[in-house]
């Protein structure tokens, strides 16, 4: 993939990346470490001792096919999986060496496919809607993921929102 992603070409990617889902591919990702197994063979090593400061680390391997990605232990699931669909938009955005310039680039544009990939505004309205759901934290806890990153994708998108 070419260095330049657009808003739009890292969304297009996350959604491309539900796709592998098949029938499920309106469905939430609950597992992204058996997604990140099952869809690219991506090993996921959960690792005690580190810093809480790291979340998850990409190994990369002498073989370009093995993938490792480090994840830090004592982090509750819901970090987990933010962390690791992160790395996954490392993975797919930057591997081919060419970096867009600036590290604090290549984390915004892997925060933005996580968040595209685990809450795509199509499907969270949907799922607002379904469930009848306005509190981030109750959605939060469906999705296994963490209440501040709910209580932001709603303000990004305008949804209202109570229990702030």
């Amino acid at each position: 993939m070419s260095t330049r992603y657009t808003e739009s070409r890292i969304a297009q990617a996350a959604l491309d990346q539900r796709a592998l889902l098949g029938p499920f591919k309106h469905s939430a990702i609950l597992d992204v470490q058996a997604f990140l197994e099952r869809n690219h063979a991506i090993q996921v090593r959960h690792e005690d001792g580190w810093d809480d400061r790291i979340s998850a680390v990409m190994i990369r391997r002498a073989h370009p096919d093995r993938t490792v990605i480090g994840v830090n232990a004592s982090h509750p699931l819901a970090r987990r999986n933010f962390s690791l669909a992160h790395e996954l938009g490392h993975w797919l955005l930057h591997r081919s060496g060419a970096f867009p310039p600036g590290r604090d680039l290549r984390e915004r544009q892997a925060d933005l496919f996580a968040v595209e990939l685990l809450l795509p505004e199509r499907l969270l309205r949907s799922w607002c809607e379904a469930y009848r759901i306005d509190d981030p934290a109750r959605l939060a806890r469906r999705l296994c993921l963490s209440t501040s990153v709910l209580r932001r994708r709603f303000e990004e998108l305008g949804i209202a929102a109570r229990g702030r």
